[in-house]
C-alpha cells in the first residue's frame, strides 16, 4: 500500500456498511497487518503518519474478528507516538 491507498482508505471507511465491512473481515485485517508491519519497519516519516491515519478511522468500525489484528498493533503504536 501506498500513502494515497492509505489516505483512500482514511476517507472512506467510515462509508462502508456493516454488512460489506463483516463480508470484507479478511481483507480488513490484511489490511490492519500491513499497518501494523509499517510502523515495525518505520518510526516516522509520511508512510507511518498515513497508517496511524487509517488505523485511527478503523478502529471506531471495527467489525467481530477484527480486534485480534487491532490489538497486536498496540505495542508497534506505542512506540511511534
Amino acid at each position: 500500500m501506498k500513502v494515497g491507498a492509505l489516505e483512500s482508505l482514511t476517507e472512506r471507511i467510515s462509508l462502508v456498511s456493516e454488512v460489506v465491512r463483516r463480508e470484507q473481515k479478511a481483507t480488513m485485517i490484511q489490511a490492519i497487518n500491513y499497518i501494523d508491519e509499517v510502523v515495525i519497519r518505520q518510526s516516522g516519516g509520511a508512510l507511518v503518519e498515513a497508517t496511524l491515519a487509517a488505523l485511527k478511522a478503523i478502529a471506531p468500525t471495527y467489525q467481530a474478528g477484527e480486534e485480534g489484528a487491532l490489538q497486536a498493533t498496540l505495542p508497534h503504536i506505542i512506540k511511534v507516538i
